[in-house]
């Protein structure tokens, strides 16, 4: 009986199922969304650890002469204002012999307080290393496991068109930010090279690392003063300032999307239920035929119900299909690394998605039992005059 007034009802159906799927979708990949913003401020806090509140971001004009910028850096350190000043660089890349090319990211000295991974073997830079006049450089471990790299090899005796001494070899799965630590983009480390950066021009960022959380105010005082001295164009803010404006205001945007999610559920739901209730009335005939035969009106209600069940239930799981190809695990492909963005659908958003088309169906469900429940088999098939 319910296959086949789902059949004669497939075009009505198809509908329900077509704008309850797209709904279901939306949901998920707006959850997707709003959790991959908080994971990745988890990630920056969690990356950063004691440093977190103690860096001043400094944004330097590109035409700065790399000189006056270097007397301005010297004097914030011997002054005290900042321990380091320091930077790095993504998006570089280097060849191995066998035309591989993989990402390369290049640190300068101090950034070692910040970028603090795991190894495998060996240890990360030290200021011995960017004194040495010598290219030293931490592998990567998909890298280290395809090039047989050990602490103490030299990348062009192992297939790489550079040379570089490996002083260490990370351990799987470490990860750091593309850009800047204000664009918030993770990636894996697996198959990068980091080697420290011989600075021979003004960087666009620069993070300024303090003693004591307390002392940032004064540090980024300081640094607008000496950029004055120096006729040097910067600007100077807490990086846990940034980091909490932007947060804010991707929450308010996805508030927005979230109001409007909710709209559309109630349009949505009213809609269905209006449609739903239409359709009972049209067949008005047909259910007071199966009244007639001895039918409960309560197992009608039931069938009626258990249809816009199914017809849901497809909806969401077309959804939640659509929804996990659409986002995939959280990772994406960005200029050959792998970067991690936290956006994914998981259990939990599912499960709220559920509970949305739970109670959607409760206003369809009440009218399909209004409408059932107002009709008497002699006045659906012609008993009465």
């Amino acid at each position: 009986m319910l296959l086949k007034k789902m059949r004669s009802h497939a075009f009505s159906n198809f509908f329900i199922c077509l704008q309850l799927a797209a709904l279901f979708a939306y949901c998920l990949v707006e959850m997707a969304t709003i959790q991959s913003t908080f994971w990745i401020d988890t990630e920056i806090k969690a990356r950063l650890g004691d440093s977190y509140g103690r860096i001043v971001q400094l944004d330097v004009d590109s035409e700065t002469d790399y000189g006056d910028f270097e007397k301005m850096r010297g004097e914030l350190i011997e002054s005290g204002a900042c321990e380091e000043i320091c930077c790095y660089h993504t998006g570089g890349s280097i060849y191995a012999k066998d035309g591989a090319e993989y990402n390369l990211t290049e640190v300068s000295d101090g950034m070692q307080q910040l970028l603090q991974p795991e190894l495998s073997e060996g240890r990360f830079f030290e200021k011995k290393d960017f004194a040495s006049g010598e290219t030293a450089v931490v592998a990567g471990a998909e890298i280290a496991e395809k090039y047989g790299l050990a602490v103490g090899d030299d990348l062009a005796d192992r297939g790489f068109e550079e040379g570089g001494r490996v002083i260490g070899v990370l351990k799987e799965g470490q990860r750091w930010f593309f850009g800047n630590l204000d664009s918030a983009q993770c990636v894996l480390l697996d198959n990068q090279i980091v080697r420290y950066s011989p600075e021979e021009h003004v960087r666009l960022v620069y993070y300024g690392i303090v003693d004591r959380e307390e002392d940032v105010q004064n540090a980024v005082k300081s640094v607008s003063e000496a950029a004055k001295k120096y006729g040097i164009t910067l600007s100077a803010t807490p990086l846990r300032q940034i980091l909490q404006q932007n947060l804010d205001q991707t929450v308010r945007g996805n508030i927005s999307w979230i109001a409007l999610a909710l709209l559309i559920v109630v349009m949505i739901a009213v809609g269905t239920a209006i449609l739903i209730y239409a359709r009972i009335q049209e067949q008005g005939r047909e259910i007071g035929i199966y009244m007639a035969f001895g039918y409960g009106k309560g197992k009608i209600i039931q069938s009626q119900a258990a249809e816009i069940g199914l017809v849901s239930a497809a909806a969401f799981a077309v959804a939640y299909g659509a929804a996990r190809l659409f986002i995939g695990n959280g990772q994406t492909e960005l200029f050959n690394a792998v970067c991690i963005t936290g956006e994914s659908v998981e259990l939990w958003m599912a499960g709220i998605v559920l509970g949305i088309m739970l109670i959607m169906l409760a206003p369809s469900i009440f009218m399909i039992t209004l409408g059932i429940l107002r009709m008497q088999p002699a006045e659906l098939i012609g008993g009465k005059e």
